[in-house]
């Protein structure tokens, strides 16, 4: 996965993420695990952008999110038929106990592949949703 992330992202431009605080600790992590890549990892953490903060500040505020700005709440002013109740994993704090029931070796094989796709399926879902918001967003600007 660490590989992955390196493939992935390329050396320089913004890291668009949506609560820095918590993916920067990830980036942390990643770097105390794999001290190889150190410094790359190290770069990430001063290219984040939080687009949270957008809401978390009040530069916007939409009544459907009802003084919260989270993801989940902040989406539907944007996109109201985009939702999260169709996925298997439909929260960030689901998402960790699930990686851990993933990676453990008391998984079978074939619950492990299960849990990666609805892990996947709940990453591209808060993709789509980050995009969703920057081209509104762009286009009120």
């Amino acid at each position: 996965m660490a590989e992955r992330l390196l493939e992935d992202i390329g050396p320089e431009g913004p890291i668009v993420v949506y609560n820095a605080t918590f993916e920067k600790g990830i980036v942390e992590d990643l770097q105390e695990a794999f001290p190889q890549w150190e410094g790359r990892f190290q770069s990430y953490t001063h290219r984040l952008w939080d687009q949270g903060e957008i809401f978390q500040d009040g530069y916007y505020v939409h009544p459907s999110q009802k003084g919260s700005w989270s993801l989940k709440t902040v989406l539907p002013a944007f996109d109201p038929d985009l939702k999260y109740g169709d996925l298997d994993v439909q929260e960030g704090m689901e998402a960790v106990v699930q990686y851990s029931r993933m990676i453990s070796p008391e998984t079978s094989d074939s619950e492990a592949r299960e849990i990666e796709e609805d892990l996947l399926a709940y990453c591209e879902q808060d993709t789509w949703a980050m995009v969703v918001i920057h081209r509104s967003l762009t286009e009120l600007l």
